[in-house]
């Protein structure tokens, strides 16, 4: 499954409701499980980005739809990567 780090901005709209945070988080896993994704790790975090989430997901696609879900709601602003672990970087080199 391919491996996305998604790097997240709070809006005015996330920040003024921070305190949510730990739910939200929550129920973005639930969301992530029924997509047959899986969320890695969630981390709050110091510097340009408040959020740094490391996630697995079936298809590029469904990571993608899901992502700009998360954004219609209006708490939150997405920077995502696809990553590459060393087995898929053997594959690109060979």
């Amino acid at each position: 499954m391919p491996t996305f780090v998604t790097l997240y901005h709070y809006t005015e709209k996330g920040a003024a409701n921070i305190q949510e945070a730990p739910q939200r988080i929550a129920a973005a896993k639930a969301k992530l499980k029924e997509a047959g994704a899986e969320l890695l790790g969630v981390y709050l975090t110091t510097g340009q980005y408040d959020l740094v989430a490391i996630s697995r997901w079936p298809d590029e696609y469904t990571a993608t739809r899901f992502l700009l879900e998360q954004c219609k709601e209006g708490r939150l602003r997405t920077e995502t990567m696809r990553a590459f672990d060393e087995g898929e970087i053997a594959k690109i080199l060979a």
